[in-house]
């Protein structure tokens, strides 16, 4: 517990006031920064190929999607990615903006339980914990830092999964998080709607503050996070620059060549048998090629 106590005389009647550490935390001043530099200064990355200070230059098109999220008037972010482009690290780091700068109550919503669990235990957790700013946050109880609930100073963050309604519809929250949606099952029947239909309902309360980001990798043209995406009313999309000529270019199947004879998977995969094509001057891209275009 803190004190603070009045030195002004003409209130010198006025008991001392007793703050605990999670109001203390709530009135604190607050840096301006944006998502991306708040990651950059504050973020530790506790595994993958890149784990010490998250670096924006790993993932520059990471930088855009965060930042727009975080802009006054922007309630929604839909986000398309390839497997393994670094996606869910979308959400980690506006959450962990969310909890320090503005105290956000939040839900991260995953395709089942128990990837809901995985994810608190191997993710938020050890983000918590190696991250300074966010450490200082902690509350020094460890029921406070369990596997569907994370109680930080000043804030709350819920942990769901999309097949329960329950755990969807609880409150209001002001943050709220949706990974690999296209895996998201839907219910049907009178009174329960989809799990994206559920989230959006969660933060109106928040007119103002309000936020929902969606990732997700897409898989047919049919799948409802592609037309969640579709539906948006501004769409941007990260061109790549070619290396060799300079040109800038969407990526596209195209563009995607490899030994027709070879017909298993697994080889291309392994032996880098599978290349990039430049759309303007027909240069190949090796695997450092292609992330030198990013």
């Amino acid at each position: 517990m803190i004190t603070a106590t009045v030195h002004d005389p003409q209130l010198s009647l006025m008991p001392e006031v007793e703050l605990y550490p999670a109001e203390v935390e709530v009135f604190r001043k607050r840096e301006k920064l944006s998502p991306s530099q708040w990651s950059e200064k504050y973020r530790v990355v506790t595994d993958g190929p890149w784990k010490g200070p998250w670096r924006n230059e790993n993932t520059p098109y990471l930088v855009e999607p965060m930042d727009t999220w975080a802009q006054r008037g922007v309630r929604e972010v839909v986000v398309v990615a390839i497997t393994q482009s670094g996606k869910t690290q979308l959400i980690y780091n506006c959450w962990g903006y969310g909890v320090d700068q503005r105290q956000a109550t939040s839900l991260v919503t995953m395709a089942d339980k128990e990837t809901a669990h995985n994810v608190s235990r191997d993710r938020f957790q050890p983000i918590i914990e190696d991250s300074p700013r966010l450490s200082r946050l902690k509350t020094g109880r460890a029921e406070d830092m369990g596997l569907e609930r994370l109680r930080l100073l000043g804030s709350l963050t819920y942990l769901a999964w999309a097949s329960s309604a329950a755990r969807l519809q609880t409150m209001p929250i002001e943050h709220c998080y949706g990974d690999e949606v296209a895996l998201y099952k839907s219910w049907s029947g009178k009174g329960v709607t989809d799990p994206v239909s559920m989230l959006r309902g969660r933060i109106t309360t928040f007119r103002h503050t309000g936020k929902l980001l969606l990732v997700s990798s897409v898989y047919q043209d049919s799948d409802p996070h592609w037309k969640a995406f579709l539906a948006c009313q501004e769409k941007r999309a990260f061109a790549l620059r070619c290396p060799q000529c300079g040109q800038f270019q969407l990526p596209g199947r195209a563009g995607l060549h490899w030994d027709e004879s070879i017909s298993d998977p697994d080889r291309l995969q392994s032996e880098s048998l599978a290349w990039y094509e430049c759309e303007h001057c027909g240069a190949p891209w090796s695997d450092a090629e292609l992330r030198r275009a990013t």
